[in-house]
């Protein structure tokens, strides 16, 4: 069978997503979460993974674009960038290296500190970890920090597709610099996930039961599938994309997700497995 990361983004950001990922990882359906430490909740929510260290890749989601930053030198410049003021600000190379680096460790160390143990991969919230300056302070972050513990580092590249109704948020992602982070990755022997796939339109969402499987059938083994799902929440959180959350943990969550796996020849399963944490060409993807 095709051993897949499927990989629920977020976690850490409110209790609507926490709860759903948590409850998704008792059952299995899960293999990967990637964290936001700049929440308020962060600790009260790592303790609740604890008892899965074991079992799934806990990930770092390394955020420069919601909440509020955990390091002194953002918090009096500005704070965050909304993600267009991001990629303006990373692609004119007028961003403050050291004020993001400061904030890069200070989050690692957040996560070092809640969970006893650094990441098993590290990214980036909204993929913001792939953009001139973010990337190369990203991958020094896991040369001086992160080689000791084996960690892999998330690859968002695909090759782009000229038709289908996602072409257009995929072709964004991709001029985020995706290209040239997986040649970074590669020229710098980083174990990365072999294929990416999970984007769609989120005002599409309550047809992910239908768009699923065409992800299931696209990614390659040790390939990663990102996703958001959630419990349906009456509110309290600001969330933009929390109906579209609802949908994904609804179909995680049944019996056609398991059937779907199934009819795709797919399992889940963490990096770590059968020694494929080594730096080889199968990392090239």
């Amino acid at each position: 069978m095709k051993k897949i990361i499927l990989c629920a983004d977020d976690y850490g950001q409110n209790q609507a997503i926490s709860q759903g990922i948590l409850e998704l990882i008792r059952k299995k359906r899960l293999s990967a979460t990637s964290c936001l430490v700049t929440f308020p909740d962060w600790s009260k929510w790592a303790a609740e993974l604890t008892p899965y260290a074991h079992t799934l890749d806990i990930g770092l989601h390394l955020n420069l674009t919601e909440g509020e930053p955990l390091s002194s030198l953002l918090q009096q410049l500005r704070g965050f960038w909304n993600l267009p003021t991001l990629m303006i600000q990373s692609y004119l190379r007028l961003l403050d290296k050291a004020a993001i680096w400061q904030e890069l460790n200070q989050q690692l160390d957040a996560f070092v500190s809640a969970l006893g143990r650094p990441p098993d991969f590290i990214d980036g919230h909204q993929h913001a970890h792939q953009l001139p300056i973010i990337r190369d302070l990203v991958l020094a972050l896991y040369r001086e920090r992160l080689t000791v513990f084996p960690c892999y580092v998330r690859c968002v590249y695909q090759p782009l597709r000229f038709s289908g109704r996602d072409t257009m948020k995929q072709r964004m992602i991709q001029c985020m610099g995706a290209s040239s982070f997986k040649r970074l990755l590669q020229q710098q022997h980083i174990v990365h996930n072999s294929s990416f796939e999970g984007i769609y339109r989120f005002n599409e969402a309550s047809e992910y039961s239908m768009r699923f499987p065409l992800f299931l059938d696209r990614v390659g083994e040790n390939g990663l599938i990102m996703c958001h799902p959630a419990m349906k929440s009456a509110g309290g959180h600001h969330d933009v994309i929390a109906i579209a959350r609802g949908h994904e943990f609804d179909y995680f969550n049944s019996d056609q997700f398991l059937n779907d796996c199934k009819q795709a020849g797919v399992r889940l399963g963490r990096m770590r497995e059968h020694g494929f944490f080594r730096l080889s060409e199968q990392c090239d993807g």
